[in-house]
């Protein structure tokens, strides 16, 4: 619903139905116009993004292999258009997402030896999740440069301050000075490590037995491409080693995505529209740190590419995810002018 300064306010009209309303447009002015392109362009929706997929892209996905469909490349929303959001860089960015982080959930259940009766579980909770956050803090992942990083670095270089532009040029060498650009802030680090937070349970009674194991901790790890679920649990062993807790696996989990190259065609393409678009933004790659749907089709696309054209503000940030997401109209005008132009450049612009 419009507001009538030229805003239109509604949960997750920035984040989801905008764009999902901007593909509809931007078909249906090409079929008004008798375009017809020259390859197959698949749309697929999938309704389950927030809680994994199953039974949206997951199931589209396993269609396409059933099927044999296997595509160049795929387009799902991701990254937004940063305006002055990703330092250190001053303008617009479209910040292209290459790959994404993988995430896995564990509990780490206490083990007891013998009957201690009934105990309340906020002692049990206090005392077993202090024992693993400090364990966790004491030895957490290292930094690393993975792939999109590396993709991110190459493109961004030329456009920052010549001060962290050297730094940039040479990240091998100032890997620490690079570290330190983005290790004050969790947003930034989330880029540059494998990162494990720890969720609380809720606090009751619980009796324990030698037969009984309750659940003090919840882990959810966050998992950097080129590294795996087996070596977060290797490295959890290793942290918790000495500890009286079993680590369990949590069954909703997923690996990092592939790495989609940043010299394909499908990338070149993804390049051209925005540019198009959004003349004044620079086109930059790099790492998805959330949960997208494009993991899903790993399998049947050569590359996946993860990209929203909407603009993405210190303001508008913080109403990610609120009843009050708001998109500006010409904004989404054009969002709806992108697609038509990534549809066109994408599959040719032929008329019947």
């Amino acid at each position: 619903r419009s507001r009538g300064l030229g805003d239109v306010y509604k949960r997750q009209a920035f984040d989801g139905k905008a764009s999902l309303m901007a593909i509809f447009e931007a078909v249906e002015h090409l079929l008004s116009m008798h375009f017809v392109p020259n390859r197959t362009i698949y749309l697929a929706f999938g309704h389950d993004q927030k809680s994994g997929g199953m039974h949206g892209a997951q199931a589209i996905a396993a269609h396409f292999r059933d099927k044999g469909v296997y595509a160049a490349c795929a387009f799902v929303d991701g990254s937004f258009i940063s305006n002055g959001l990703i330092a250190p860089i001053h303008t617009d960015v479209a910040l292209v997402g290459t790959a994404e982080k993988g995430f896995a959930t564990f509990t780490i259940d206490a083990l007891h030896d013998e009957d201690v009766g009934i105990v309340p579980s906020d002692q049990i909770d206090a005392h077993i999740s202090g024992g693993v956050q400090t364990r966790l803090q004491k030895k957490p992942f290292p930094f690393q440069i993975c792939v999109p990083v590396q993709q991110f670095i190459r493109y961004a270089g030329p456009e920052i301050r010549f001060q962290e532009k050297f730094i940039f040029a040479n990240s091998t060498l100032f890997i620490n000075q690079f570290f330190d650009i983005y290790s004050h802030s969790a947003t930034s680090r989330e880029m540059l490590q494998t990162t494990m937070k720890i969720q609380q349970n809720a606090q009751g009674v619980t009796r324990i037995t030698d037969n009984s194991k309750p659940t003090c901790v919840t882990i959810e790890a966050s998992i950097l491409p080129g590294t795996t679920i087996l070596q977060v649990i290797q490295h959890l062993q290793k942290a918790l080693d000495g500890m009286n807790v079993e680590i369990e696996l949590q069954k909703f989990c997923g690996e990092p995505s592939q790495v989609a190259s940043i010299n394909s065609p499908g990338f070149q393409v993804l390049n051209q529209s925005i540019r198009e678009v959004f003349p004044q933004t620079i086109v930059v790659p790099g790492l998805v740190t959330e949960k997208t749907d494009g993991r899903h089709y790993d399998d049947v696309a050569e590359d996946v590419y993860r990209f929203s054209p909407l603009k993405l503000t210190r303001h508008n940030v913080r109403l990610l995810n609120t009843s009050n997401e708001q998109i500006d109209v010409k904004e989404f005008e054009d969002a709806i002018q992108f697609y038509i132009q990534l549809i066109r450049n994408s599959a040719g612009a032929g008329v019947r």
